[in-house]
């Protein structure tokens, strides 16, 4: 069965009013993206995180040290203003051991 783009824009619809499978939303939501639970996760914290994920899995880069390096290049630049999105990959890179 092919999966036409009226239903995965309806599925997004469903996610969106909080409709998803209670028991795997994260995870619903991220297999329609085709991204991991990780990756999904990161773009949630940081959106201009996309380019990011796609140069880590094209190239099969460890996950932890692609974002541990994004983060100290957001706080090396002085104009960067989105705090908050440092302040949660901080906390992700810490949550998640090295591999």
């Amino acid at each position: 069965m092919k999966t036409r783009c009226c239903d995965i824009v309806a599925s997004f619809g469903r996610i969106l009013r909080g409709k998803a499978p209670a028991d795997r939303p994260i995870q619903f939501f991220s297999g329609l993206l085709g991204m991991t639970d990780e990756e999904y996760s990161i773009l949630g914290m940081d959106g201009r995180s996309l380019p990011l994920l796609a140069e880590a899995r094209r190239t099969g880069r460890d996950l932890r040290a692609a974002v541990a390096e994004h983060v100290a290049a957001m706080r090396a630049n002085p104009t960067y203003e989105d705090g908050a999105a440092v302040y949660a990959l901080t906390h992700w890179v810490g949550r998640n051991p090295a591999r």
